[in-house]
């Protein structure tokens, strides 16, 4: 992208976002400002792991947390699931595509119905409602999986389901309305609910995604704006 030469790479922190009559005023964290008669979010999630001592050594490496990205990869292996939250039931069953032992944990009770854990148990799917109190590995493998009671599970690989927050932070100076996760609310073409101010990807879904569904909404959303650039230069 950088051979083009209209095109310039600023790698600094924007700290504020002004919208103008006919465009945005952004500050850098340096102190520069810098005019835009458009603007694209394009800055995706901020991502928090799970508070459990181990997980940062192991997560991208054999803890994931999509299995359509990595479920094939760990195809038979014995794995672990750790989500606190319904929609694990759902991760369970994607799993059981590549894996039959597996071991769901809840890190609490609550959180599957009777009729989840019976469904999940004839297919031979364990449920534990214990808290996990650490992962243990080397070198990015997971091995053992311990719980606060003190009990451990040999594991060779998992899932863990880690908080996300759209990384945008300008609602409040630019107006802008977003959905029920705090994504940016867009209309199919990238259009903000703001003039001139457009997202894609990630930022806008408030959820992650693969990296060929965000370049495609960057893609539409690029070529929305040069439509709109395009129509504004004949209409002056």
């Amino acid at each position: 992208m950088l051979k083009y030469p209209s095109v310039e790479h600023h790698p600094v922190e924007v700290t504020d976002i002004r919208k103008l009559n006919a465009g945005f005023l952004i500050s850098t964290h340096e102190g520069e400002q810098i005019q835009a008669r458009k603007l694209l979010f394009a800055s995706g999630l901020q991502e928090t792991l799970p508070d459990i001592p181990g997980v940062r050594n192991l997560y991208g490496k054999s803890l994931f947390y999509c299995p359509y990205c990595d479920g094939w990869e760990l195809r038979d292996k014995s794995l672990f699931v750790l989500f606190d939250h319904p929609r694990v039931f759902h991760l369970a069953k994607l799993l059981y595509n590549w894996s039959r032992d597996l071991i769901v944990c809840t890190n609490g009770p609550g959180i599957l119905t009777n009729e989840q854990k019976q469904i999940l148990a004839s297919r031979d799917i364990v449920v534990s409602e214990q808290s996990v109190s650490a992962f243990h590995g080397s070198d990015g493998k997971l091995r053992l999986v311990e719980f606060t009671d003190g009990s451990r599970i040999e594991r060779t690989g998992g899932f863990i389901a880690p908080k996300w927050v759209p990384r945008a932070g300008f609602q409040q100076e630019l107006g802008y309305e977003v959905n029920d996760l705090g994504g940016i609310l867009t209309d199919e073409m990238g259009k903000s609910t703001v003039p001139g101010l457009f997202a894609a990807g990630e930022v806008t879904t408030g959820f992650p995604s693969q990296l060929i569904v965000a370049a495609a909404a960057g893609s539409i959303a690029a070529a929305s704006i040069n439509l709109e650039l395009t129509e504004e230069a004949f209409s002056s």
